[in-house]
């Protein structure tokens, strides 16, 4: 069945998309953990994925330490230079980030947050732990754990869980 090899294919590229932000957030915690330094600076930085749209995602290089990706730098295709953007990952295929949110603790369910419009993970040496904010707005709140969500054409949604340990993980 045509429908059936769809189905399977749109399965496999969203399960890959997933794949794909967990291993740039887990870049972002090897070089905000190790000993990658800044080129301009000789201070470590702390490195960062942003979520704001639905067809891209950021990975980041926290340049004046204020713990959030400075927007408004990266174009759809790339990184201006003198920017906090380090790369800018295009979601393709028809995938789309369906959803992000965080979590307050680690009995409430992403559900209860689902306002946020923007996301931040940032990593910070020495701590492997990241910090995750959320933004409503121009407001910006800390939360305890994060999760996006993407989803294929054919509807086949995964889920990419960041928990406050540093643990990431494909559900």
């Amino acid at each position: 069945h045509d429908s059936h090899r769809n189905y399977f294919g749109g399965s496999i590229h969203v399960t890959n998309l997933a794949y794909d932000i967990a291993l740039g957030i887990r870049q972002a915690q090897v070089y905000g953990t190790s000993m990658k330094q800044n080129v301009q600076q000789s201070t470590f930085r702390g490195y960062g994925i942003h979520f704001a749209e639905i067809d891209r995602f950021v990975l980041f290089v926290d340049l004046d330490d204020n713990g959030l990706y400075n927007t408004g730098a990266d174009t759809e295709d790339g990184c201006n230079p003198n920017s906090e953007c380090v790369t800018v990952f295009k979601v393709e295929k028809g995938n789309f980030i369906s959803n992000f949110c965080g979590t307050v603790d680690s009995v409430t369910d992403c559900a209860a947050n689902q306002a946020i419009n923007g996301l931040d993970i940032l990593f910070h040496r020495p701590d492997p732990e990241p910090t995750i904010t959320g933004f409503t707005g121009g407001l910006s709140k800390t939360y305890y754990s994060a999760s996006i969500t993407v989803t294929s054409p054919q509807n086949v949604s995964k889920t990419v869980a960041v928990l406050s340990t540093g643990q990431i993980s494909v559900q």
